[in-house]
């Protein structure tokens, strides 16, 4: 028969809570690092994903500030604007200037809502 001292007894208990204190401890250490591991991930993933983006963004841009600037010269030329075509150029200039873009096409905004539109033209002829 085997007879276990309540000192036995503890220091078993102890050392057995040590063990799953630690190994708590250690899981916590590993989801902790899992979740490093996934914000260096997508941190790597967002930056490689900006830089391939990034060329397209600035390209956008130009085609957006072209078309404006190219309808701007045609509709100056033509002395009219029709609420279509402006209200489609709006829609351009939203986008051109939620990219943090700016300068003298807002000038050129300004003097296209500034045109008489083709309704207004057509009774004056």
């Amino acid at each position: 028969m085997i007879t276990l001292s309540w000192g036995s007894l503890v220091a078993a208990l102890i050392s057995f809570l040590t063990l799953i204190a630690t190994m708590i401890a250690t899981w916590r250490s590993i989801i902790q690092l899992k979740k490093d591991v996934i914000t260096s991930i997508k941190t790597l993933v967002c930056a490689e994903v900006d830089t391939k983006i990034q060329p397209f963004v600035a390209n956008q841009a130009d085609v957006l500030r072209y078309t404006i600037t190219r309808a701007h010269m045609d509709h100056m030329q033509q002395g009219f604007i029709d609420k279509y075509s402006l209200q489609a150029l709006e829609y351009l200039y939203t986008d051109y200037h939620n990219m943090n873009k700016n300068g003298f096409v807002d000038t050129l905004m300004e003097e296209l809502r500034d045109l008489p539109s083709f309704k207004d033209v057509s009774k004056v002829s």
